[in-house]
Formats: C-alpha cells, structure tokens, sequence
C-alpha cells in the first residue's frame, strides 16, 4: 500500500509540464505549433531549419508582423493570448492558434528563444528561457518578424525523450507537418531545411494545384481532377486522382477546413464513398479536400492539438463531399482517363455567421436517367444506331482462357476481363432501376428453402428489409430455415444461395456499411457480381459485340464495382518498349 498523500496545489512549473505533454508529442509538434503562429502573423515568407530530426534544434523564421515589447513577455506564459477575448470568440474562430499554450509549453521543456522586431519598432528584442525558467528579454539585432529557436527538446523531461525514435522517423513526421500547412497557405512562400540542407522549396502561387504540383511528382498530379459542391454557406472542393493512382495506406487523403489541417474519420469515410465502386479493396487514392464555412458552424476547440473538429451538421458535410467527388468521377471513365480543363481554387478568408435558413433550404436531387437495354446472352443482338464509342469500335480478335476478350484499334491492344465488365454494366443498370423503382423483385417458379444457423439468423434480420428493397422476398420458415419467394432481377436463381450466404458472411465480420444508402449500392454491387457472366463463360462474337457496346453506355466502364480493372491496354509505344525496338 501506498502512504496517503494530502492533496496539494501542483506548482506552476509541474503544471507547465504536464500542459506541455498535451501540446507537445514529438519534434513535428513544435514545427506545426510555430508554423501556425507564423501564419497567423501574416508572413510572407517562412523558413523551418531542423537539426538531427528536431532533437537537437528546430528553427524557425517568418517576415510577419512580430511581437511588441509588451506582447514578447506575456508570450510564454500559459493561457495567454492575443487571438481571442471571450468565451463567445470561440464561436468565431479564424485564427490557428488560440489556446495561448504553444510557446508556454514549448519553452517548458527545451532552451528556447525569440528574436522578433515588430513592424512599428525601431528595435528588436530576444526572450531566452530554459526549461520554463523565468525569460530574460534584451535587445537585439533582427529583421522585421520572428525566429524562434527551439533546442535539446526534452533535455529536462528525460522519460518523455527516450520515447522519441530516429532522427529519420522524426524528420519524417516534420515533413508532413510541414506539407500540412504548405497545402493550406500557397500564397506563403515555405522552405523546410534538413542539416544545413534545402528539402523543400515552395514559392508563392496563386492557387491550391499549383501548390500540390510544388509538392508532387507528375504521375499524380496529371491524374488529378477538380470536384466541388456547394450548400447554403458551406462550399467543399478540391482535387481527386483517378483510379490508377491508389495506394495501399491513407497517407495521401487530406482534408482542410478554413486552411486548417483536420484528421477527421467521418470525411475521409465520405471521400472513400465518393469512390465507391470504382477503387480496388484495401486501396486508398490521393485528394486534396477543402472545406470554406462559417467558423460558427464547427468546433476545433475539441483537442489540445486542434488537430480534430466537431461539426454542427456532419451529415450535410459527408453527403457534400460523397456527392462532389462520385459526381466528378462518374461517366469520367468513357475516355479511360480523367481528362477535364482544371478548375483552380484559391486560398480565401471566410468570417461570415451561418445561414440556418440557406442549409434547410438546399436538397440535393437526383436525376434518373433511363437504363439502357439488358445483356441477354445467347441472343442476337440488333445493330445499334447509337454513335460508336471507344469499346464498340473495337475490333475483335480472341478469347484468351475463356476469360478475356483480345480486341484491337489503330493504334493499341485491349484485353477486356468479361466478368469485370458484365458486373460493371449489371451494377449501373441495378442501380438506376432501384432509384427509379425501388425494388428489383421477380418472382420465383418455385419458393426455395434455406437453412440458416444461428448466427445466420441473427445476420439475416440485420439486413432482411433491405433484401426486399433488393428484391429477394425472404421470410422465416419453421425455426432454421427461409423461405424465398422472389428475386433480384439478372440474378440466376441458382446463383441465389451463394449470394445469400456470401452476404450474411459479410455481415457476420462487419464488412457492410451502415448508412442506407451505402448499404443499398453494396447490396446491387453483390448481385450484380453473382449475376454476371463468369470467367470461363463462353460467349458467342455477337454477345461480345453487344458487351463491347453497353460498356460505352454505363459510367466507370474501367473497372467492376469493387475496384477491378474491367480491362487494360498498350499502345504502340508501350510495344516497342517491350520489344526493345525504343528505350
């Protein structure tokens, strides 16, 4: 057992520790912090230098306005703070930073110092302290704005040092905080220095893409293409990579509110749906997301690193951004590349209040297109009329496997994965039907009969009203079993039991959205792939002319609803590379 301890007041210098711990993780975390302020002060132009992964030293200079000579003494102590008055201030934040903990926190545990010459001074000033010692200010030579230097980071917390890894790993954390605040600010001109060395130079730009190429190598950023949206006073937009440029992590989805960098789960779920259908399982794309709105209509006051937000209305939001980009991608893939003029977005300042009566006034809708005819195999198929798209001038040469389908143009070599896009073409054509109707339903010659288990039953009731939106009238039979009287349209009814049980799996493990709507195209996804043409499957040349020709009539024709290419392609160059005839 322990002694009992009466209950004390913690001195001030504990109490500065422990503020510090919440504020400052590692190295990346006074980067951010000083960044930030040094936006916050207007510069133009803002150098980082890091020495040994930020362990040894973190410098950074700015040309904004500086602090005063009475400013530069309150600057670090705990709560104070030139950037709000009141509590009500809280609802109108612009600024970065606000807490009046960074600076406090950072000297706390490091040999600090500030030399800064505000704008109206005549003098500079220095501010040193260390380790949350009392700070000694004295004049000094400077330029207009401020450097900070921030040493031997943790010198006096020795438990909090031993946690930090490799001059690598932490230099690599600094990067990315340093990319945070570049994408958020191109009209700042940002060098990030590494040992004595210049890693990133950015000069200033007018607009958001030309921040990212700045950043990005060109097989990105030629991928890229702009999506927006707009409801009441909120406006979302950015810039999306198309489908060939997927990664294995989420490392390259970032999302900004008001030049703000924010980790938020909930809009980086809505950019993954805006994808759906149309991203490979367990692959994550690159976007560059940026939200304008009133600061009133979200709280960042939420973490001491104001690195999470609350929003006050984050379905609107989700559904904005689902929508902007899944509009933007859809029918994009026609011409097998994202080829739009971009749309350039530059940085702006938003204080304006909310508009309660501009956000219930807005509602989306959709429009229902009317679906094109069914692929009926083993029936002849009529010429069409319509004007020849890329797939139907096609020239078919072979099958190769029974699986795919070798056809030729002028100038490449196409193989098309007939099962991919079947379920592409099945998918599209699911879902306009479900929009315009809401159930796909066909009746069954004979009822059939399924036992489940337990746990098959407990997933069965989870998802039964939407199988009957689907189409597959199911009910309980007796104890274990189902019965099932309808189903799906394109569905083969001997494909109905893998299906069922393929989908009560995926329940079972978790794997299914919950939103209703996510739930729904999940569902058609499903029944599209177990209603499509399978590999092996042979098909005769007049089936395959018409698949080539309803590949042309439905949006995303590259790739099957879970993200497969439905085909791949060379072109003559690609030819000669193999063949050794260019390099």
């Amino acid at each position: 057992m322990h002694d009992r301890r009466p209950i004390q007041v913690l001195s001030d210098q504990t109490i500065r520790k422990i503020a510090a711990g919440e504020v400052i993780e590692r190295p990346y975390s006074i980067v951010k912090e000083l960044l930030e302020n040094a936006v916050d002060a207007l510069a133009t132009t803002i150098e980082v230098s890091v020495i040994e992964g930020g362990m040894q030293q973190i410098t950074v200079k700015d040309d904004g306005i500086g602090f005063t000579t009475s400013d530069l003494p309150l600057s670090v102590v705990k709560n104070a703070t030139s950037k709000i008055l009141s509590e009500e201030d809280l609802q109108h934040i612009s600024t970065n930073g606000f807490r009046g903990e960074a600076l406090s926190s950072i000297s706390s545990v490091s040999k600090f110092e500030i030399i800064t010459k505000n704008n109206d001074a005549d003098q500079g000033y220095s501010l040193c302290s260390e380790g949350g010692s009392t700070p000694t200010i004295k004049p000094a030579a400077a330029n207009e704005g401020t450097m900070i230097v921030v040493k031997d980071l943790f010198f006096n917390v020795p438990a909090r040092k031993k946690f930090l890894k490799s001059k690598n790993t932490e230099y690599t954390h600094i990067e990315k905080a340093f990319k945070k605040i570049a994408l958020a600010h191109p009209e700042i001109h940002f060098v990030l220095k590494r040992d004595g060395k210049t890693m990133l130079n950015l000069g200033q730009t007018s607009d958001y893409q030309s921040r990212i190429a700045q950043l990005y190598a060109k097989d990105l950023t030629q991928s890229l293409v702009t999506f927006e949206g707009e409801q009441g006073p909120i406006t979302v937009f950015g810039y999306a990579a198309n489908q060939q440029s997927q990664a294995s992590r989420p490392s390259e989805i970032w999302i900004f509110v008001n030049g703000r960098w924010v980790s938020d789960r909930a809009l980086s779920k809505a950019i993954m749906e805006g994808y759906r259908s149309a991203l490979m399982e367990h692959k994550f794309p690159a976007v560059f997301l940026y939200i304008q709105m009133p600061p009133a209509m979200f709280d960042i006051n939420v973490h001491p690193t104001k690195s999470e937000i609350r929003f006050q209305d984050p379905q609107i939001l989700f559904r904005m951004v689902q929508r902007a980009i899944a509009d933007k991608l859809k029918g994009s893939i026609a011409n097998h590349r994202l080829d739009f003029q971009p749309k350039t977005f530059h940085p702006q300042t938003y204080s304006f209040a909310p508009s309660t009566q501009e956000l219930k006034k807005v509602q989306s809708q959709t429009s229902i297109a009317t679906p094109p005819p069914a692929f009926t195999k083993n029936i002849p198929q009529e010429p069409t009329t319509e004007p020849i798209g890329y797939f139907s001038a096609l020239t078919f040469l072979s099958v190769l496997d029974g699986t795919y389908i070798i056809c030729k143009n002028q100038h490449e070599l196409v193989l098309i994965d007939q099962h991919a896009a079947h379920e592409r073409i099945l998918f599209e054509k699911l879902s306009l039907q479900w929009k315009k109707q809401k159930n796909l339903a066909q009746k069954s010659l004979m009822p059939m009969t399924l036992e489940l288990n337990g746990a098959q039953l407990e997933a069965f009731a989870q998802i039964d009203r939407y199988l009957k939106d689907l189409g597959l009238d199911c009910e309980p039979f007796g104890d274990h079993d189902i019965v099932i009287r309808s189903v799906p349209n394109f569905l083969p009814e001997h494909h109905v039991q893998d299906f069922l049980f393929s989908l009560l799996q995926q329940v079972q493990e978790g794997q299914i959205p919950s939103h209703a709507d996510d739930l729904m195209d999940h569902l058609l996804s499903t029944t599209a792939c177990h209603s499509a043409i399978r590999a092996h499957d042979r098909l005769e040349v007049s089936e395959i002319q018409h698949l080539l020709t309803e590949m042309d009539q439905v949006d995303h024709a590259s790739y099957c609803p879970h993200g497969r290419p439905s085909f791949i392609k060379m072109d003559l160059a690609d030819l000669e590379k193999v063949f050794k005839r260019k390099i």
